[in-house]
């Protein structure tokens, strides 16, 4: 099991991802939290493959309201929703939040790029997008 370091109260939710994914897409500016969890699943060679399954649930993390922020990498999410991967994003009130603008991009990049379903795992603040038609 991949542990992350606890940096804020949202590191709870963050926790929850990588317990359950089965792999890690995500870049950030410098000593932000998604550069920090992109080294740490590096060091496990689960970090921004070149590719990805049906059976892949993808942890992204993206950086939130922040000067130079890195957006996500469109490339490696688009591999990923090609081969129907599931992701594991914010749910609805966390992506809510003024300072997670790259959730609400995510979100909506996928969700306009493929047909996806999101189921919102209740009381946990993370949702599961997986594809409609995961066999097609």
């Amino acid at each position: 099991m991949i542990v992350l370091p606890k940096r804020n109260k949202y590191s709870i939710k963050d926790q929850l991802k990588a317990n359950i994914c089965t792999c890690f897409i995500g870049r950030g500016v410098r000593f932000s939290s998604s550069d920090l969890y992109r080294e740490i699943f590096e060091r496990h060679n689960l970090a921004n493959k070149s590719y990805y399954s049906s059976d892949d649930l993808v942890f992204v993390s993206v950086n939130g309201k922040r000067r130079n922020r890195l957006k996500f990498n469109k490339v490696l999410i688009q591999k990923a929703i090609a081969a129907k991967s599931s992701f594991v994003v914010d749910d609805p009130e966390s992506r809510g939040r003024d300072f997670n603008i790259g959730e609400r991009e995510l979100f909506k990049f996928i969700m306009d790029s493929a047909n996806y379903t999101e189921e919102i795992q209740k009381g946990q603040g993370i949702s599961i997008l997986k594809p409609k038609n995961p066999s097609s």
